[in-house]
């Protein structure tokens, strides 16, 4: 009976263990990304491609979309400042 418990308790470890490792791997990745995004933006180095056409055709949203997009585009620094 007392195996049963500390294989438990050893398995219940592993599994927090494991659990935890993977989170802070993924929250440290993610915030690397966010920081590598925020020095390219800073230095000018984001360039978002226009649209194609395709996407003016995209059903509900596809003109509003099109538009937002090739303004994007053309200037994501002023595109920002426009859409606060």
């Amino acid at each position: 009976m007392r195996s049963k418990k500390v294989a438990s308790i050893v398995y219940l470890l592993l599994f927090l263990s494991a659990l935890i490792l993977g989170a802070w791997l993924f929250l440290g990745q993610i915030i690397s990304s966010i920081t590598d995004l925020a020095k390219d933006f800073t230095n000018g180095n984001i360039k978002i491609p226009p649209p194609t056409d395709a996407v003016a055709s995209w059903p509900l949203i596809g003109e509003d979309l099109y538009i937002l997009w090739n303004e994007a585009a053309q200037g994501i620094e002023q595109f920002l400042t426009n859409h606060k």
